[in-house]
C-alpha cells in the first residue's frame, strides 16, 4: 500500500480537492484506494457526503465504502481526544498512526492510501506526515505560497529523521495561464528538483463538482497525470 499525503501549511491552496480528485483517477485505472481525513474540520470527510465518526472506530479503520475500490476513514468527531490518546505513547508519539492504523488497512488490500491534513502542525498531521511514501504538497503561485513551501520544506527535513525514503512531490493548483507567473518561483521550484511539472487549472466547474460531490477528472486531465508521477 502505497501512502500519499497532502500538505501545505498554508490554507485555501486546494488540498482536499486534489485528494478527492486523485483518488477517483486512481480508481478509475484500477487501483483499489482509501482516503484518510485528517482535517478537524473533515472537509474531505463532507465533501464525500459522509458524518464523522467516534475517535475509537477511527483507530480502529472503520472505513465506508463510497465507490467500487474507493474507501473513506472519515474525520473521527473528537481530535483533541486522539491527540491525548496518541500522546500517551510517549516515545513514538509520530508513530501512531503508522503502528495503530495503517496495518488494520493494509490487510484490506488497498494498492493507495490518500491522507488529507490541515494547514496546522500539529501531532495529528504529524502522524500523517511520518507515514508518507510520498509527500505531496499542493500550492499556489504567488508569493505567500513560497513561504508554505519553505515552511513544508523544513517540515520535511524533519520527517526524514523518522522516515529517510518518503519522496517530495509539488503540484500546482488553481493555475490561470493568462497570468502573470513569477519566473523567479518557477525558477525555484525547477531548482528543488521536486516539482511534478503538473499545473492544475483554475476552472469554476472544479468548484461547481465538489460542492455536488463529484469528481472533475473527466474534466481535467491533469489529475489523470498527477497519478503517473506519484
Amino acid at each position: 500500500m502505497k501512502t500519499i499525503t497532502i500538505a501545505n501549511r498554508k490554507g485555501g491552496t486546494g488540498k482536499t480537492t486534489t485528494v478527492f480528485n486523485l483518488a477517483h483517477a486512481l480508481i478509475e485505472q484500477g487501483h483499489k484506494v482509501c482516503v484518510m481525513d485528517l482535517d478537524s474540520q473533515g472537509h474531505l470527510t463532507k465533501t464525500f457526503a459522509l458524518d464523522f465518526i467516534p475517535v475509537n472506530n477511527f483507530i480502529e479503520g472503520d472505513i465506508t465504502t463510497v465507490a467500487n475500490n474507493l474507501d473513506v476513514l472519515s474525520a473521527c468527531d473528537d481530535f483533541s481526544s486522539l491527540e491525548n490518546i496518541i500522546k500517551k505513547n510517549a516515545f513514538n508519539m509520530a508513530g501512531f498512526i503508522k503502528d495503530n492504523i495503517l496495518p488494520k488497512l493494509e490487510t484490506k488490500g488497498y494498492d493507495y492510501l490518500l491522507i488529507d491534513t490541515s494547514p496546522t502542525l500539529n501531532i495529528i498531521n504529524t502522524n500523517g506526515y511520518a507515514c508518507s511514501d510520498v509527500f505531496l504538497i499542493v500550492m499556489l503561485i504567488d508569493y505567500y505560497s513560497m513561504i508554505g513551501l519553505s515552511d513544508m520544506l523544513e517540515i520535511v527535513k524533519q520527517i526524514k529523521s523518522i522516515n529517510p525514503n518518503v519522496e517530495t512531490r509539488v503540484v500546482i493548483n488553481q493555475f490561470r495561464k493568462n497570468r502573470n507567473l513569477n519566473k523567479a518561483i518557477l525558477q525555484k521550484l525547477s531548482d528543488l528538483q521536486i516539482f511534478s511539472n503538473i499545473y492544475i487549472p483554475d476552472r469554476q466547474l472544479i468548484k461547481e463538482d465538489i460542492l455536488s460531490h463529484r469528481s472533475s477528472i473527466s474534466k481535467i486531465s491533469e489529475y489523470r497525470q498527477l497519478c503517473e508521477v506519484l
